[in-house]
């Protein structure tokens, strides 16, 4: 029995995560990122080993998505796989240029309601169980997790810690998404401690990138932040980028 990789923003971590919770109380088998990410791996090289394994890809196609760097690139390598996608809308979305390119001869699945009692979604489930080898004759039942390999200091990090870790390691990539998000979450002092400065080195930072990958969006938003932010916020001479070595997994 294979597996579906679920591919989101990760500004919509609450609908992957109820769309994973309904695909396996289904029998469904998935792949989503950071919770299946190894530790000590490189991002970029499991993900595509993953999509190239995987039996099809589900698209959470939001207008974060569209948005996300990281999504465009999964969809592009899953169309060079030459795997199956299905994108479920889940909020009203006019396609850009890159996804209307993409998903152009695609049904795509209007989404309201992340039940199976739903009856759109449950027409997924039926037609995602296909396509993962699920017996749909049998009655549901949930699929008994394997168990996960000891690494010394893993099974502490909850969730939480995982995707903030996620958000960082991509935002010190170079993500423009990923350092915008950071830096709101700096200042807002969600998921992470309250500090401006870090809110103001990553909206800096979500500028420049966001302007070398052509991302007005990105641009204008990381612009009036940094006019916005309180006088407190203005950097010290020779701060850095924060360093990630992962040490969460570790």
């Amino acid at each position: 029995m294979g597996y579906v990789f679920i591919s989101y923003s990760s500004k919509d971590i609450d609908y992957a995560d109820t769309i994973k919770r309904e695909f396996e109380k289904n029998g469904i088998k998935t792949w989503m990122a950071p919770g299946d990410i190894p530790a000590g791996t490189t991002y970029a090289g499991v993900i595509a080993r993953a999509l190239k394994e995987a039996d099809g890809l589900v698209l959470l196609l939001t207008n974060h998505s569209q948005e996300s760097i990281w999504v465009d690139k999964e969809v592009e390598r899953a169309l060079n796989y030459k795997k199956i996608i299905i994108p479920l809308a889940l909020e009203n979305v006019k396609l850009n240029d890159n996804f209307e390119f993409y998903l152009g001869n695609q049904q795509i699945v209007q989404v309201r309601q992340l039940s199976d009692k739903n009856g759109e979604l449950a027409k997924v489930i039926t037609r995602v169980k296909s396509l993962t080898g699920v017996d749909t004759t049998q009655k549901k039942t949930v699929p008994a997790k394997a168990e996960p390999v000891s690494t010394p200091g893993f099974d502490s990090v909850t969730e939480t810690d995982r995707t903030t870790a996620y958000i960082m390691k991509k935002a010190n990539d170079g993500d423009p998404e990923a350092c915008l998000q950071l830096a709101e979450m700096y200042e807002t002092g969600h998921l992470v401690e309250h500090d401006n400065q870090k809110a103001r080195l990553y909206y800096s930072l979500a500028y420049e990138f966001g302007e070398q990958n052509n991302m007005p969006y990105i641009v204008m938003t990381a612009k009036y932040k940094l006019t916005t932010l309180p006088d407190d916020s203005i950097l010290p001479q020779g701060i850095d980028i924060i360093s990630y070595d992962g040490e969460e997994y570790e």
